[in-house]
């Protein structure tokens, strides 16, 4: 535990408001409260009694009147100590129970005792309790004592420290076990039994393992098992090279029949290959034998072949004969036929040859008599035809007509929207630049903001290097000053060990030394104090460097912060992603604008083709109408 700032105000005999920087006092060592009786000096004591466990020690506490008497009453009595515990900076403001006046009415009020318990965390204080007995329980942890134990070794009460010594020693133990935590020897002793015995259980085992495999090998082996005077591991050493000697033994034999094998296996495989041939060789004898007993059939299929070929030879002539009286046959069915149809034209189905010819052609004379009409049928024909499809063609050009004065009359629409989505992108065009522009100064002041997040955080380490600058050039000090308080011990014990009777002294020059000091001489040389100086001066120096760079941050932070003003880096972010997506849609909007100009000028050019389109429509219908009135008339003709 170091306190480093007290502030009483009401407390004890101080009226009004008292604070003591405890960091500037100890920061040359030692120091001493001095001071007349009653000028306060046991209340600075029990201020920092009050503030820890909300009590003060010794019998003070019994009379329960820890607000001063000379205090106004709107002054409210209250205690606060910022102190380190247990690493952590802790800061407690403690009021106790008193009387105070009532709001409404006359008459006072009691005002239940109260406590804030805060801790210095990324360069500010962030409150841990408000309630007492949680915060009574939190500060107990982090001195690592309670109230009484405290009182005890701490800030001992004036006349408590002989019960201190008569206490029993069990109890003199819990408070010093607790105060200089010896209990981690107890630990250590512990665990160094429960190594030493679990060790002895594991050796066992071991010992156990090992004589089951050594009975185990013995038994394989077929050998005696070691002896006392044969260690295992000397008798393990000799069944391996035993083992070893037989090994290269049956690898010898093994290599021996191998090559036997190896020789029969040639043999053997030469003996199949010759049986194959010998089998082969009788096959080949058997189908000869086949072959010879065969040789007279083959010669009667070898004349009944030739007696085929000559056949071959006339079977040409016989399909040529076949072929000519088929055509007779199909001729005369073809007269029969033309006969028939005599019938039809009134003919006698007998008459001769002659007489269908000259029938023949008196139907030929009537037939191009009759042809002469014919071109003048197929003039009336093609003279309908032309006016049916001159009719066809006004029709399609009046509906061809009627269509583009539709699309005419769709087109203003059409154009309308066409000139609102123009619009619309133009007006995303001129808005685009300035949504770029505010992205862009969100984007630039991106950077100072997370600079200003390092430099805060840099600021917080900063912070707490400067409290453990601050508490090491103390701790320094306090040793230089203790080392200094040393060498000044070892010089009197140096001048009181050379005093002689009836020799001056060297201090007052008297000859009689009544009471020479008994300090012990502890050795301190003017090197150590020296070093203890020095080392306190080179801790001065890093907490003022500390505190350099301190105000560098802070100066730094101050300008960073006017300028990114209210802005965090997480909105930054958030509004960039907002802008970011407004710009794409903007930039889309935009794009569409040379769409739009584009299907402006195809509605115009629409516009036109539809107005040529009604325009050559009309002349083609007029055309048409002409050519089907000259078609009806030639046809009528």
């Amino acid at each position: 535990m170091r306190p480093h700032t007290l502030r009483m105000t009401a407390f004890g005999p101080f009226a009004s408001t008292v604070s003591v920087d405890l960091d500037a006092l100890a920061a040359s060592g030692l120091f001493l409260l001095y001071g007349q009786t009653g000028a306060g000096k046991t209340t600075l004591l029990d201020g920092i009694g009050f503030a820890l466990f909300g009590r003060v020690p010794g019998v003070r506490n019994g009379a329960k009147r820890l607000r001063s008497d000379h205090a106004p009453e709107a002054v409210r009595t209250e205690v606060q100590l910022e102190a380190t515990l247990s690493g952590r900076r802790m800061r407690v403001t403690r009021s106790p129970q008193q009387e105070r006046e009532k709001t409404r009415g006359a008459g006072t009020t009691k005002e239940p005792a109260k406590v804030l318990l805060e801790e210095h965390l990324e360069g500010g204080w962030v409150t841990v309790s408000t309630r007492v007995g949680e915060a009574d329980a939190e500060l107990a942890d982090l001195v690592g004592m309670s109230a009484e134990q405290f009182f005890q070794v701490v800030l001992l009460p004036q006349g408590d420290f002989a019960q201190f010594l008569r206490a029993s020693s069990v109890d003199r133990a819990e408070v010093l076990q607790k105060l200089f935590g010896t209990e981690r020897f107890a630990d250590v002793e512990a665990w160094l039994g429960n190594r030493r015995r679990t060790t002895a259980e594991e050796v066992a085992a071991a010992r156990g393992s090992l004589g089951r495999v050594v009975a185990r090998v013995a038994e394989v082996a077929a050998a005696e098992p070691p002896s006392e005077q044969l260690p295992e591991r000397e008798w393990a050493a000799g069944l391996l090279m035993a083992c070893v000697a037989v090994e290269s033994l049956a690898t010898q034999s093994v290599s021996d029949r191998t090559r036997a094998r190896d020789g029969r296996r040639v043999a053997a495989e030469t003996a199949v290959r010759l049986a194959g041939f010998q089998a082969r060789r009788l096959a080949a004898l058997n189908r000869r034998e086949e072959l010879d007993a065969s040789r007279a059939s083959l010669l009667q299929l070898q004349t009944e072949l030739e007696a085929a070929a000559r056949a071959a030879e006339v079977g040409s002539v016989l399909a040529e004969v076949t072929h000519r009286r088929q055509a007779r046959d199909t001729a005369l069915a073809g007269e029969a036929l033309a006969r028939s149809g005599l019938v039809v034209a009134g003919l006698e189905i007998d008459l001769g040859t002659e007489e269908l010819r000259r029938t023949a052609s008196s139907g030929r004379e009537r037939s191009g008599r009759l042809e002469a009409l014919r071109a003048v049928d197929v003039a009336r024909q093609k003279a309908v035809s032309e006016a049916s499809l001159a009719r066809d063609e006004l029709a399609d050009a009046l509906a061809a007509s009627a269509e583009c004065e539709l699309v005419l009359a769709g087109l203003p629409a059409k154009r309308a929207a066409a000139a609102v989505l123009l619009a619309s992108a133009r007006a995303a065009a001129e808005k685009t630049p300035g949504v770029a522009a505010s992205r862009d100064r969100l984007v630039s002041l991106r950077p100072d903001l997370v600079l200003l997040g390092q430099v805060t955080q840099r600021l917080a380490v900063l912070a707490e290097e400067h409290l453990s600058a601050r508490e090491t050039a103390l701790s320094l000090a306090v040793k230089a000053n203790d080392l200094r308080a040393a060498s000044v011990n070892s010089m009197i014990a140096r001048l009181a060990f050379a005093l002689e009777d009836e020799t001056p002294c060297p201090v007052c020059g008297s000859l009689a030394h009544p009471d020479p000091s008994l300090l012990q001489d502890e050795g301190v040389s003017s090197d150590d104090e020296e070093r203890a100086r020095l080392a306190a001066e080179a801790a001065q120096a890093t907490v003022a460097h500390v505190e350099a760079a301190v105000a560098a941050a802070r100066a730094t932070a101050a300008a960073l912060a006017a300028r990114v003003g209210e802005l965090t880096l997480g909105s930054v972010d958030a509004e960039v992603a907002s802008l970011d997506v407004e710009l794409v849609v903007l930039q889309a909007e935009a794009g569409r604008g040379g769409a739009a100009e584009s299907v402006l000028a195809a509605l115009d050019q629409e516009r036109v083709d539809a107005t040529s389109a009604v325009v050559a429509a009309a002349e083609r219908a007029d055309a048409a109408a002409r050519r089907a009135d000259e078609a009806d008339v030639r046809a009528a003709a």
